[in-house]
């Protein structure tokens, strides 16, 4: 790894605050070393209709119907749900953007577990050499925060 300035794209996603309150931080760090530093959110690279869909249901769920989400955390767990098939294509969606974010990137660091999954398939696939990263943000962190194409 280059131990000079870096290229770091930081990749969150604006579900709560959480994820970009950690994206924040990690950025003014590396900042202050001298790298350049942007930060991304993962839900912009999805279509408008599913963007503002996922911006509605996310809040609604947590606030009206707490068990429904855990449920769906459940469900993260099994690879073959129904689910994790609605996540790969969002991931599949976001995917072009995801690149171009990340192609001039010495350095790609997700602290979404969505955009770990997109990242990690992207470096399986050859199409990102960037070195890769996940900040885990969650107390108890599911299967979706680690891919085997994450360096880190």
């Amino acid at each position: 790894m280059n131990t000079g300035t870096q290229r770091i794209v930081i990749i969150s996603g604006s579900f709560g605050a959480g994820h970009d309150i950690v994206a924040i931080r990690l950025a003014e760090l590396w900042r202050r070393n001298r790298h350049h530093v942007m930060i991304v959110d993962y839900l912009d690279a999805l279509p408008g209709l599913v963007r503002r869909i996922l911006r509605w249901a996310y809040p609604a769920v947590m606030n009206q119907c707490p068990g429904l989400f855990g449920y769906l955390y459940k469900a993260c767990e099994r690879k073959r749900s129904w689910m994790m098939r609605t996540l790969r294509l969002l991931q599949w969606m976001a995917q072009s953007q995801t690149l171009e974010w990340s192609q001039e990137a010495d350095q790609v660091v997700s602290v979404f577990p969505l955009a770990t999954q997109a990242v990690g398939h992207a470096r399986v696939r050859g199409l990102l050499s960037s070195v890769t990263a996940t900040v885990i943000t969650d107390p108890y962190p599911h299967s979706l925060w680690w891919h085997k194409g994450i360096d880190r």
